[in-house]
């Protein structure tokens, strides 16, 4: 992204501004390239087509990796057994198993949750407990991962009318606590559920009753 930020950057001191996002700027630089004549410098040109092979060397890289990535899950019959769990993608999978490996130095779903700081942190005066933030500590790479899937876990809930026991669970949490809440609440559970699935070796049953 910073790389896409410079670009932006030297296209807006000559007046040219793109739309936020990476489709946005390689659609406009090619444009620019292309274009025989246009309002920018010979130097700038050369600079902006320097950071635009810069930008596909990035995205083949990234190409590569993901064909690396997608070859180890289809390898690992636990990666695909955490996938089948809403909002984990093979890329949470893959880093998880890599991380943990089967899970068993956690004694419990809580302590795996804890260990990506997913569990809300408590603060207790006059014999009354107050729920804080999460704690934050721990993996920060696989906690924004989960945080992410679990988004997009609550916006597919609300965008749909599921009857199911965790699809209702969701929105009444967003209904009481906020989106941003009820996703972190989402990906503690998750976690709690991969833990399951990882020292128990079980294949994930979605809950359908309310």
């Amino acid at each position: 992204m910073a790389l896409v930020n410079q670009m932006c950057g030297l296209l807006g001191e000559s007046g040219v501004v793109v739309p936020k996002g990476v489709g946005q700027m390689r659609q406009a630089v090619a444009a620019i390239l292309e274009a025989g004549e246009n309002r920018l410098s010979a130097l700038m040109r050369s600079r902006l087509a320097q950071l635009d092979e810069q930008l596909r060397e990035l995205d083949a890289r990234i190409r590569g990796d993901e064909a690396q990535l997608n070859a180890v899950f289809k390898q690992q019959e636990v990666c695909q057994r955490l996938a089948a769990v809403e909002g984990i993608a093979p890329l949470t999978t893959t880093a998880v198993v890599g991380t943990f490996g089967d899970g068993r130095q956690f004694p419990n779903g809580r302590q795996f949750a804890a260990a990506l700081g997913l569990v809300l942190r408590q603060h207790g005066t006059g014999g009354k407990v107050h729920l804080l933030g999460i704690s934050k500590h721990g993996d920060r790479y696989l906690r924004s991962l989960r945080v992410h899937g679990a988004r997009s876990v609550v916006w597919a809930v609300l965008s749909q009318d599921k009857p199911d026991a965790r699809s209702c669970w969701i929105r009444r949490v967003v209904q009481e606590r906020g989106f941003n809440r009820a996703a972190v609440a989402v990906a503690n559970q998750n976690a709690r559920i991969i833990w399951a699935l990882l020292t128990r070796q079980e294949m994930y049953r979605f809950a359908t009753s309310t």
